[in-house]
């Protein structure tokens, strides 16, 4: 509960909790440059893990996806998923070549509302229940998510009930 407040320079935070969660900061107000110019090897491990805003999709409600996936520059990131239904199919297309190539990532499966599509680890997936994290299945994809490198155009589609919509959140590891 609450507002963090952070200073300039270095910040830690501390987050504690009887069971898991993920913690997200966004910094909002006067834009700054996110990163100092050389990371220690401290700093970078402490940093691994970046998330991009989860994001709520239906285009007929006006709802999109960003138009790019960002990669810190001169670095390569692995990233994972989790989809909140309901939806089915989604699929993750990245642009390369000025856009004329397009390489397509589909999940071929589907979750009702209350279940999420959920990849942590670029190749396998499950549907669970939100409520208590119960397995409903779960599957491999066609292939690996890819290794980003740079920022992507991006695309994310999916099959959802006319007034539905489906929340994507991506989470990207630096390595």
């Amino acid at each position: 509960g609450g507002t963090v407040s952070l200073k300039a320079g270095g910040n830690e935070v501390e987050f504690v909790s009887g069971g898991c969660a993920e913690v997200t900061f966004f910094a909002l107000g006067e834009k700054r440059d996110a990163f100092v110019e050389k990371l220690s090897p401290e700093m970078k491990a402490r940093m691994r893990f970046e998330a991009l805003a989860p994001f709520e999709w239906n285009p007929a409600r006006g709802l999109a996806a960003p138009k790019t996936l960002p990669v810190r520059p001169g670095e390569k990131a692995k990233w994972s998923f989790e989809i909140v239904g309901p939806c089915g199919n989604p699929a993750f297309t990245f642009k390369t070549l000025f856009g004329m190539k397009r390489n397509v990532y589909t999940v071929p499966a589907s979750a009702a509302e209350g279940e999420s599509i959920v990849c942590r680890d670029g190749v396998n997936y499950q549907v669970v229940k939100c409520r208590d994290g119960e397995v409903v299945r779960e599957g491999r994809l066609d292939r690996p998510l890819p290794v980003l490198r740079g920022s992507y155009p991006f695309e994310f589609s999916a099959e959802i009930p006319e007034d539905g919509m489906c929340v994507v959140d991506i989470l990207k590891e630096y390595f």
